[in-house]
């Protein structure tokens, strides 16, 4: 169930690609924190990113409550990385994350992402 409305309509091509595509080739969306993110559609976390829709938004604003500049954020099941891309930008230069996704083909797209963050603060590991 959406919890928000999208901040742009939703296109009806849109909607037919994330229901049947499968293995599609990565689209670039920008998140919250101006961070460009590869996605694959029809992916749970990549239709919301895609539709504008914030993704999991009670645990970016705990994110946002908890770490500061400095900090360590451990990101387990990284998926694309988008808590990871997050987390980035709110702990800083002087600040780790450490991102594990254990899916190789998931963790090429996490990989791509991370290299594409303004801090080379993400440390990944393909468990």
């Amino acid at each position: 169930m959406l919890k928000a409305a999208p901040s742009k309509p939703l296109e009806t091509a849109d909607v037919a690609l994330a229901l049947l595509s499968r293995g599609s080739t990565p689209r670039r969306v920008r998140i919250r924190n101006g961070m460009d993110m590869d996605i694959i559609l029809p992916d749970h976390t990549s239709i919301y990113l895609r539709m504008g829709i914030p993704y999991e938004r009670d645990v970016t604003a705990y994110m946002e409550k908890i770490l500061k500049e400095g900090s360590t954020f451990f990101d387990v099941g990284a998926h694309f990385g988008y808590h990871s891309l997050m987390a980035s930008s709110m702990v800083g230069p002087d600040g780790r994350i450490v991102a594990f996704e254990p899916t190789p083909t998931t963790y090429e797209v996490l990989r791509n992402n991370s290299s594409r963050a303004t801090m080379s603060n993400i440390i990944l590991k393909c468990a």
